[in-house]
């Protein structure tokens, strides 16, 4: 995304990737014939980006649990079985996952967990499950999500939850909206984009980049801005 924000190029986006998220958010459908009448027949939105450290992201960020799953999952596997890899992996993963605290700083407040994972969404879909209804990429903010927890049995109910779609009833999931915000971990954690493993660590500032990105959307899709 570093070469296309603000710049005068149109992204046509195609469903081709792991789990398709950011397709996904956009509405996007998933088979190829659909996605290619989008980028035909469709009109341009401008769309918000993330940004971490400077490095931009369409959909997704994360730190902790996730972003370990995605350094971990190699790619000739998620070719071969799709989204599953990162079932496989994160089961693998699992039995190794540590919780460590995170130190979040936003709108002037702070706040302190311990967890296994840190979410950071522009979009609204984290793999093929939507997060919430506030996490949406046309209405100016981020949606954070995390959870306090102290065990990797309560990391599991909250993946089962989340498949179900259930997760914002669990009472150790706290979610924030913002346009900024700042985070410190201990010890520093991988932070990955868009499903994507990188060398960024924490502590990173993650903020929001209105109207970055210019990109093919279904005739349907509407703009809050």
């Amino acid at each position: 995304m570093d070469h296309l924000a603000y710049q005068e190029v149109v992204l046509g986006r195609l469903p081709l990737g792991t789990a398709n998220s950011f397709a996904r958010t956009l509405g996007i459908p998933l088979a190829l014939a659909g996605a290619c009448d989008v980028n035909a027949y469709g009109k341009v939105a401008d769309i918000e980006l993330g940004r971490v450290n400077g490095d931009y992201f369409a959909n997704m960020a994360s730190i902790g649990f996730s972003a370990d799953v995605a350094r971990s999952t190699p790619r000739w596997l998620k070719r071969l079985i799709g989204p599953f890899a990162y079932t496989v992996i994160g089961i693998a993963n699992f039995l190794f996952a540590r919780k460590f605290r995170c130190d979040l700083a936003l709108d002037g407040a702070r706040e302190t967990v311990l967890t296994h994972l840190v979410i950071i969404a522009n979009g609204s879909f984290f793999g093929v499950a939507d997060l919430s209804p506030e996490a949406r990429i046309d209405d100016r903010h981020l949606f954070i999500l995390t959870m306090n927890m102290m065990s990797r049995w309560q990391l599991l109910l909250f993946w089962i939850m989340f498949i179900l779609r259930k997760h914002r009833n669990l009472a150790e999931v706290k979610s924030f909206t913002t346009r900024q915000i700042t985070i410190e971990t201990d010890p520093p954690r991988y932070i990955d984009i868009d499903g994507e493993a990188r060398t960024i660590r924490t502590p990173a500032t993650i903020s929001l980049a209105p109207e970055a990105l210019k990109v093919m959307v279904p005739p349907g899709f509407r703009e809050r801005h």
